[in-house]
């Protein structure tokens, strides 16, 4: 290995891991997205059966005014469910939504610190090799990346 071409292949490295990582992070966003598409149109779909039940719950009758209040305001009440459920799903995916897109930050940020700790970690590694004492670089090569004693001792 040339001394030219290692900070060249650690760059390659740290680009790699941005573009695997920008990847990633694009596809959970868009499961994401799609999660929020289904918060804003279940409550719209929920108040258009609320509607479509209302409207359906007038219709003609011909027996006496006591029967058809009791039987108005029964189709009147069923027709308030669709609207409930849509509100509880609409209620329940925003608040996932919200929940996964802070969880989505958290993993960004965790990405970025590997993909750093990752190029820190090669540097160290690059300087361990153009060290003059061989067994001193291996050794703080080592001791930097947090090896165990036991690879040390084998040196």
């Amino acid at each position: 290995m040339s001394g030219s071409f290692l900070p060249y292949a650690i760059q390659c490295a740290e680009i790699a891991a941005r573009r695997k990582s920008a990847g990633v992070r694009e596809h959970l966003q868009r499961r994401v997205i799609s999660l929020a598409s289904i918060a804003s149109t279940a409550a719209f779909l929920g108040f258009l059966g609320t509607v479509l039940g209302i409207l359906n719950s007038f219709r003609s009758y011909g027996s006496s005014r006591s029967a058809i209040l009791a039987d108005l305001t029964d189709r009147i009440s069923q027709a308030m469910v669709p609207g409930l459920i849509g509100l509880l799903v609409a209620l329940l995916a925003f608040w996932f939504y919200r929940y996964l897109c802070g969880r989505l930050e958290a993993f960004n940020l965790d990405m970025e610190n590997t993909i750093v700790d990752l190029v820190n970690r090669l540097i160290v590694y690059v300087e361990g090799l153009r060290s003059t004492d061989p067994v001193l670089s291996i050794r703080t090569l080592f001791a930097n990346l947090g090896c165990s004693a036991q690879i040390e001792c084998e040196l």
